[in-house]
C-alpha cells in the first residue's frame, strides 16, 4: 500500500532543490519486496544529482559525494523522538514488514543499502550526522529482530540533502523524513565491485564517491 504517514525528524532549512519524481512509499512487506525487484538495478532517471553523504568507517563518521536519486529504492517513513537517533515505537510494525521483505528467498543473497533522509530543520552537518545515525538504528532493529546478516545492509546518511518536497510546509517535511531502501544490483560481492560502484556513486578514476 502506498500512503504519506506522519514521521517525526527534526533538522535544517536550506535551498535544496525539490526533486522533480513522485516517491514511492510503502509499509508492508509485499509492497517493499515488489517495490525492490522493481527498482532493481535501475540507476535513477534524470532528476539524479550530486549528494554528499555519511558513512561510518572504522568506527568514525566520513563523508563522500555521490550520485543518487530517489527512483533508486523505496521509501519507508519512520518515526524517532524528536532530534535523537532513538526508534519511536509506532514504527517497529512497519520495519518488521520490511524485515520480512529482506528476509524473502527472492532477495537471497542480495545486499541492501539505506539510505538515511531529513527535512532541513537544523545545521546540515546535524542533519547528515543524525540521518546516518537513524539509518544505524534501522540496521539494528533489522539484524537483531529479522535475523539478518550484517553484511547485507550498509547505511548512508544523506541528511536534508535530497528533498522529495518542499520544506516550507510541514507536509513537506514529514515527507522528506524518511528511510530510502536501494537494492544493490546482483552480482555485486562487496564496495570494491563495479556494479556497486555504478549503483552507488563512483568517481572517474574508480574510487567509491559513497
Amino acid at each position: 500500500m502506498r500512503f504519506f504517514p506522519l514521521i517525526f525528524l527534526i533538522f535544517s532549512l536550506m535551498s535544496v532543490p525539490v526533486l522533480a519524481m513522485e516517491p514511492v512509499f510503502e509499509d508492508d512487506a509485499q509492497g517493499i519486496l515488489q517495490g525492490l525487484l522493481a527498482t532493481d538495478g535501475k540507476s535513477g532517471d534524470a532528476s539524479a544529482m550530486e549528494v554528499t553523504v555519511m558513512e561510518r568507517v572504522q568506527g568514525e563518521m566520513v563523508t563522500r559525494v555521490i550520485t543518487a536519486s530517489p527512483g533508486q529504492g523505496v521509501n519507508i517513513l519512520v518515526e524517532f523522538d524528536s532530534g535523537k537517533a532513538t526508534l519511536r515505537s509506532a514504527s517497529r510494525a512497519v520495519l518488521r514488514e520490511l524485515g520480512q521483505a529482506l528476509a524473502s528467498p527472492d532477495l537471497q543473497g542480495r545486499r541492501v543499502v539505506l539510505r538515511g533522509h531529513t527535512d532541513a530543520d537544523g545545521p546540515a552537518d546535524m542533519n547528515r550526522r543524525l540521518s546516518l545515525e537513524r539509518a544505524e538504528t534501522v540496521r539494528s532493529f533489522l539484524l537483531s529482530e529479522a535475523g539478518l546478516e550484517s553484511n547485507m545492509i550498509e547505511v548512508q546518511g544523506f541528511g536534508e540533502e535530497m528533498p522529495v518536497a518542499a520544506n516550507d510546509t510541514l507536509s513537506g517535511k514529514q515527507r522528506n523524513r524518511r528511510v530510502e531502501v536501494v537494492l544493490v544490483p546482483l552480482g555485486d560481492a562487496g564496495p570494491e565491485s563495479p556494479g556497486l560502484g555504478d549503483a552507488l556513486g563512483v568517481d572517474d578514476g574508480g574510487a567509491i564517491k559513497w
